[in-house]
């Protein structure tokens, strides 16, 4: 059992180093704050991105991310975070999610009002 838990965490550990490292690459968003452990990567995207309507965008190329204001009761501070899972994506699912990130970053309107 300690071998295997052990491979885990070093499977986690490159995931989320991969991740946050792809991620600070990224223009329009920034890492809330780096995890020392876990499975979820908090970012703030853009003050003139809405969260709501990037995860509409990224669920319609086939990526699941979550948008910040589900988490939270006062959608005001909220608008620009969403949340990122590691877990269920190997490194090659990961690559791909990013560049659809990036894409939609590139190629859409996501103003506020």
């Amino acid at each position: 059992m300690d071998k295997h838990l052990e491979k885990l965490r070093l499977n986690l550990k490159k995931k989320m180093e991969y991740m946050i490292s792809e991620l600070q690459k990224i223009k329009h968003l920034e890492i809330m704050h780096i995890p020392k452990g876990g499975f979820f990567i908090w970012v703030n995207l853009a003050n003139y991105i809405n969260s709501e309507k990037f995860y509409y965008k990224c669920r319609l190329r086939g990526l699941s991310i979550l948008p910040g204001f589900i988490f939270y009761s006062s959608t005001e501070e909220v608008t620009s975070k969403i949340r990122i899972s590691i877990v269920p994506s190997t490194i090659k699912e990961m690559k791909r999610g990013l560049e659809i990130i990036q894409d939609v970053l590139n190629n859409c309107d996501f103003k506020l009002n």
